[in-house]
């Protein structure tokens, strides 16, 4: 029988563990543009050449500003109509979004068309203090709130719906996915907690906790069984750098943060996400990072 060694030329690795462990080469931060605004309790969404801001909370409390990030730069835009801080945010790109809520007690709704904000239908709850993307400008779902609250709520691209509750409510909580497949993780359930629920477009289902329990943190992913999250704030430690990556089944301890943050604005897939802004090193953060991950070959086992 031929060698595998000798039809292609190199050596094959016999691995019995799983090559892309914590750590692995090519799972990494990068710098990216720096924010014209620096501040946390951001609302974000998009992709990571094409992301977008709105909101937030610096020196001067709140404010309503809003930036587009075009892989490379950061750019002011119109402001929304209602000023606020902890808006959730969703979005395709920069050019369709919207944000949602925030603090103090906001329901509003705003839909951005790539020139102006409109707003459309309010929120039946206040929602605040969800840091990711979790859909589109036509379909998004908005969790939780600070109270703490189970309530959750289907855009439609017209107006709010409730839908399946949380299993445990809370607010300052990682999110990522889609309208019909989406993860919370983290939060404030009133202490800080690594509680994990998967939302099928139906109900919401308690799957595996996160390594590292957490508040604050911010996620990417493009469903509930991919996607990571990020930073965040834990009592007794601080600001955390900490990346955590989910496959559907467990969480995974990957690459830190190059600053240490909370309340960012989160947005991406879980192999190109973006971490915009926040609050580290006690001071409002413009600072961006992107996450890259590059896949590498599995090794085949020819024992």
């Amino acid at each position: 029988m031929a060698e595998y060694k000798a039809i292609h030329g190199f050596t094959v690795q016999n691995r019995t563990t799983d090559p892309l462990a914590p750590g692995i080469p090519g799972a990494t931060w990068a710098t990216g543009g720096t924010m014209n605004t620096a501040r946390s309790e951001i609302g974000g969404g998009g992709i990571q050449t094409s992301a977008m801001v709105a909101g937030g909370r610096n020196a001067t409390l709140i404010n309503n500003v809003c930036e587009i990030y075009n892989g490379t730069s950061w750019s002011e835009i119109a402001e929304i109509n209602t000023t606020a801080r902890g808006r959730l945010g969703a979005g395709a790109d920069n050019e369709a979004f919207i944000s949602i809520g925030g603090n103090p007690n906001v329901v509003n709704t705003e839909t951005w068309n790539g020139s102006s904000w409109t707003e459309v239908g309010n929120l039946a709850t206040k929602k605040a203090a969800t840091y990711g993307n979790t859909g589109t400008v036509t379909a998004a779902l908005a969790v939780g709130s600070g109270s703490p609250s189970t309530t959750n709520e289907l855009w439609n691209g017209a107006s709010w719906t409730e839908v399946g509750d949380l299993n445990t409510g809370g607010g300052d909580i990682g999110f990522f996915g889609t309208s019909t497949s989406a993860i919370i993780a983290g939060g404030n359930r009133p202490a800080q907690v690594a509680i994990c629920e998967s939302w099928n477009g139906t109900s919401w289902t308690e799957v595996a906790d996160l390594n590292q329990s957490r508040e604050n943190c911010a996620g990417g992913g493009s469903s509930n069984t991919a996607g990571i999250v990020f930073g965040g704030y834990k009592d007794g430690t601080g600001d955390l750098a900490f990346t955590e990556s989910w496959d559907g089944t467990s969480w995974t301890e990957i690459a830190d943060l190059a600053t240490a943050r909370f309340s960012a604005g989160g947005s991406g897939s879980e192999t190109s996400a973006l971490c915009s802004g926040g609050r580290g090193a006690d001071a409002y953060q413009a600072v961006t990072e992107e996450w890259n991950f590059a896949h590498a070959t599995k090794t085949i086992d020819v024992s």
